[in-house]
C-alpha cells in the first residue's frame, strides 16, 4: 500500500498494537518489537500513552523513512495506525487532565 504525504499536514497520531504469540512463547520477541516501534516514534514526537504517540513530520523523505522503519519491524498480525491531523483540527484539540509534560507539542 502506498502512503501519501501532504505538505499541509505535519502532525499525526500513531497508535500501535504489537501482538504476542503466547502459544509459542514469543512474548519476548513481541516486547522487542514494541520497544523498537516506540524508539522509532520517539524520534518524531512524544508518547502520550503506552502505545500512542503524537508526532510531527515535515518532509516526504522523513515520512517515507518512518513508514519503511515501521514496516521492517512488523509481523503480519501487528497493527499500526497513522492518523493525520490538519492544522484546522489541530487548533480544536482539547486536552483534559494532567498533561504538563506534553503541552509543548500542540
Amino acid at each position: 500500500m502506498k502512503f501519501k504525504f501532504s505538505k499541509r499536514i505535519n502532525n499525526y497520531v500513531v497508535i500501535y498494537d504489537i501482538l504476542s504469540d503466547k502459544r509459542r512463547g514469543w512474548i519476548s520477541a513481541a516486547n522487542r518489537r514494541r520497544t523498537k516501534v516506540s524508539r522509532i516514534l520517539m524520534e518524531y514526537g512524544v508518547r502520550t500513552q503506552k502505545s500512542v504517540f503524537e508526532i510531527e513530520i515535515n518532509t516526504q523523505k522523513d515520512f517515507n523513512r518512518l513508514i519503511r522503519s515501521l514496516q521492517k519491524i512488523m509481523t503480519k498480525d501487528d497493527k499500526i495506525y497513522i492518523y493525520p491531523i490538519d492544522s484546522k483540527s489541530l487548533k480544536r484539540v482539547r486536552k483534559l487532565g494532567s498533561m504538563i509534560e506534553y503541552d509543548f507539542f500542540f
